[in-house]
């Protein structure tokens, strides 16, 4: 249809005698059909952003969890409160960013709205490799595991043991997300004061971070 239209358009503009109109007649209908065919194939009009990311300062933080009436995490304050089964643990980093993108080239004459997403910084990962993460118990997590203890062995990180999360990181250059649900194959002793610390080793460096003191009860 569209070509049809503008085959029409054109014999139209030939038809004028006036050489100088007929110039600038077909040079309009010419650009039209280009314009759309340029801004069509263009990337969209999308801010550059950073390639790539690497980790900056690390977070550990203990939460409860509310279900009211969508589930909600809240962070635990320093020596605060809370249920086993409502006990979450996150890990956290901030990220620092480089090896910028170019911007796109764009043209066009016709300004349309694309449907289209804007990628966001740190799209293609981290190059950072992760060599080895520890969970330590600053407190006696239970009667068999007393304070100072390493218990990376009865970690799970997204359901995963640590080795296996840190070889899919790995593989998938971080770019699974930043968040990291840290849980336990055993459980936590109750009535009493926990306290953990999460520390990784990259080939950038390592980061450490602990929780604030918290209280688990039944």
């Amino acid at each position: 249809m569209l070509a049809r239209l503008t085959i029409c358009l054109l014999k139209w503009a030939l038809a004028f005698k006036n050489s100088t109109v007929k110039k600038l007649l077909i040079l309009l209908f010419l650009a039209g059909p280009l314009g759309v065919f340029f801004q069509a194939c263009s990337p969209c009009n999308c801010p550059p952003v950073e390639s790539y990311y690497k980790i900056g300062k690390m977070f550990f933080t203990a939460y409860k969890v509310v279900k009211k009436p969508t589930e909600e995490l809240i962070p635990l304050p320093a020596n605060g409160i809370v249920k086993a089964d409502s006990l979450a643990l996150n890990v956290a980093f901030t990220r620092a960013y480089y090896s910028k993108q170019q911007p796109s080239f764009h043209i066009g004459l016709i300004n349309s709205a694309l449907a289209c997403k804007c990628i966001s910084d740190g799209y293609k990962g981290t190059t950072e490799k992760i060599l080895n993460i520890s969970v330590v118990t600053l407190k006696d997590f239970n009667t068999r595991l007393t304070a100072g203890t390493d218990i990376s062995n009865i970690t799970l990180i997204n359901d995963q043991p640590v080795n296996n999360f840190i070889q899919n990181w790995n593989n998938n250059r971080g770019t699974t997300g930043i968040f990291t649900v840290v849980s336990f194959s055993e459980a936590m002793a109750v009535e009493t004061q926990h306290q953990l610390e999460f520390r990784i080793t990259t080939s950038m460096g390592t980061f450490a971070a602990s929780t604030q003191v918290f209280t688990v009860i039944p």
